[in-house]
């Protein structure tokens, strides 16, 4: 006990220090993903045996998915800045939001965090959480662990607020006949960064050492699992199992939701027409979830997999190709029919169309067999749990119901595959239009049939609206299994 202690400490103290540096623009040099990561996996058991925790670990993971946005969100004002080197606007814009973002979970983090300490050591022996604390050896000074918990809000508020106030004195200036000009306060930035660095690293250091402090009187008393452990026999061990499975099932859920999200087709005139939802990123999300699942059903697991893997190569493929073909030609070279280079671009797109049916072939196969993967999973954990045969046909009305919705999740996915894959050939032949705006023309591609990619749009966007639905039932229906076990 006292190694695994030795060792939670560690990674405790590591994920304090990543959390205590500091951002700039968007940059992240030791990411708080990091972190938040770590504290959601060291809040697993303790979410489950005591209150408060479940909410802080949640917040925890929202925390970490915020800041591993930073990654392409960085890239993405990379490549919107650099068509226009003077707008610096975007970076103030992404790190205003990011940092908004973290301010408010990051206060439902500390405060739940903060609630599960307090009640766990009112309930159990685990007195250190709620006793003052020596701030240094010599046990001289002490403080409150709610003066830490106002002070480590004071710092995520500070340490969002001064590493983004910077930015906003690079935002663009605006001259003569509204053209823009570079940032007129820019001069200001170096000192003004410098300043806010050092009171983030003085308001850091004080909250760093205050927190590991509080952490080694905790782990020294070596109470805190004893009274996890006291608070969870007031529970049955069959109700720790069932949040235990819960847990897993809505995250696998929400994973399946999350996957649907990239089925939207999004480009940008910045990312020269590229589509920055790729389907890959589709089929690594939804693995994810069927793994998370796969405790709880009994059938097509390895056909499942296979599939889902083979689907998320052909689907690498197909973006390569396209992301090529966009970045040479944009699509505009395939209207000039009297270029010497026309069938060689031809040929060119027709590698995009190819590896783009592949791709749509290797989802339908993928799709059928998460269609019996899922169904088994419904079959198992979802109905009444009958102990005789009276209650057969109930049971089967039940799972009936839930396969049709099941039908009409697979059925809509391939059919926005589908589309997706049409629109893609209608590109073989497209057309052109202009736009005259303030005597500048430009050019307008379309694909040969234009309102196309508004269906497209519109079925992801369906697509997207009725999982949130179906994945919410599922976690009914399961939750209602569970309490009649």
């Amino acid at each position: 006990m006292a190694k695994e202690n030795k060792k939670r400490a560690s990674l405790l103290v590591f994920a304090l220090v990543f959390l205590f540096n500091p951002n700039i623009q968007i940059v992240d040099l030791m990411p708080d993903f990091v972190s938040f990561f770590i504290f959601a996996r060291l809040l697993e058991k303790p979410a489950l045996k005591a209150p408060y925790f479940d909410e802080a670990r949640s917040s925890a993971f929202k925390l970490a998915f915020i800041s591993l946005a930073k990654i392409p969100a960085f890239i993405l004002a990379i490549l919107i800045r650099s068509k226009n080197t003077v707008d610096n606007d975007v970076f103030a814009l992404f790190a205003l939001v990011f940092a908004c973002l973290e301010i408010i979970y990051s206060i439902s983090f500390i405060n739940n965090l903060a609630s599960g300490f307090f009640h766990l050591g009112e309930r159990g022996s685990a007195s250190a959480l709620i006793s003052p604390f020596p701030l240094s050896k010599k046990d001289t000074k002490k403080t409150r662990p709610e003066d830490l918990k106002s002070l480590t809000i004071i710092f995520v508020v500070a340490k969002s607020v001064l590493f983004t106030a910077p930015e906003f004195l690079l935002l663009t200036g605006t001259g003569v006949n509204g053209t823009l000009t570079p940032a007129p306060l820019a001069r200001f930035y170096p000192r003004v960064l410098l300043l806010a660095l050092a009171l983030g690293f003085l308001i850091g250091a004080v909250w760093l050492h205050r927190s590991i402090r509080y952490l080694k009187v905790v782990l020294d008393e070596g109470e805190f699992t004893k009274s996890l452990d006291f608070l969870k026999s007031e529970n049955s061990d069959a109700e720790y199992e069932i949040k235990l499975k819960l847990r897993t099932t809505n995250r696998g859920f929400f994973a399946i939701a999350l996957a649907t999200v990239f089925t939207i087709p999004l480009s940008l005139q910045e990312t020269e027409q590229i589509n920055i939802f790729p389907g890959f990123l589709f089929g690594l999300i939804f693995l994810y979830a069927l793994l998370k699942l796969s405790p709880f059903s009994a059938k097509a697991k390895l056909k499942t997999f296979i599939s889902g893997i083979v689907y998320v190569a052909f689907s690498v493929f197909a973006f390569i190709f396209s992301a090529s073909f966009l970045t040479e030609y944009d699509y505009i070279d395939l209207l000039n029919r009297f270029s010497a280079s026309y069938v060689t671009i031809k040929k060119s797109y027709l590698a995009v169309v190819i590896t783009a049916g592949l791709e749509f072939l290797a989802l339908a196969v993928f799709l059928f067999f998460s269609f019996t993967y899922l169904y088994s999973f419904i079959t198992e954990n979802t109905g009444l749990s009958p102990t005789s045969k009276r209650y057969s046909k109930t049971e089967r009305e039940y799972h009936s119901s839930l396969k049709k919705r099941l039908y009409i999740f697979v059925g809509m996915g391939l059919f926005t595959s589908l589309l997706k894959f049409i629109n893609t050939t209608l590109f073989f032949r497209p057309q052109t239009n202009f736009s005259k705006v303030d005597g500048v023309l430009t050019t307008i591609t379309s694909s040969a049939v234009p309102w196309f990619g508004v269906l497209v749009m519109f079925s992801s966007i369906f697509f997207i609206g009725y999982t949130i639905y179906f994945m919410k039932v599922m976690r009914e229906e399961v939750e209602m299994k569970c309490k009649k076990l």
